[in-house]
């Protein structure tokens, strides 16, 4: 992500500015562009991972990425990932929840959604 912070932000989850035109094109119901604002947003987050190894946030957004895409597996062993490389805390498991959320949308099954109602917080 560029110097200047351009982009958006969950708390301190990096998300690019691509991953909002993502939002805004799937809302307006236009896949297509959502689809292709996804890509740009998961290339970006590839290149900050190879940049930044071992960056839990950015591996956390890729997995919400991944998952917006349908990338069920990807999205999994990210956030998985992401989970281990911070300690317990209210971020890990935010972080946690978010990819899952994301895949329980993607995925239509409001039971993984509850299951996460059980998660501390």
């Amino acid at each position: 992500m560029p110097a200047g912070g351009s982009g958006c932000f969950d708390e301190n989850i990096p998300f690019p500015y691509s991953w909002c035109e993502g939002l805004a094109a799937r809302l307006r119901g236009d896949e297509p562009a959502a689809r292709a604002a996804f890509i740009n947003a998961r290339m970006e987050l590839e290149q900050m991972m190879r940049d930044q190894h071992d960056y839990a946030a950015a591996l956390c957004a890729l997995g919400v990425v991944d998952a917006a895409l349908g990338n069920k597996e990807d999205a999994i062993r990210e956030g998985q990932r992401a989970v281990e490389l911070l300690p317990i805390s209210k971020s890990a498991i935010e972080g946690a929840m978010l990819t899952n959320t994301w895949l329980s949308f993607m995925h239509g099954r409001a039971t993984r959604i509850a299951q996460l109602n059980d998660w501390p917080r």
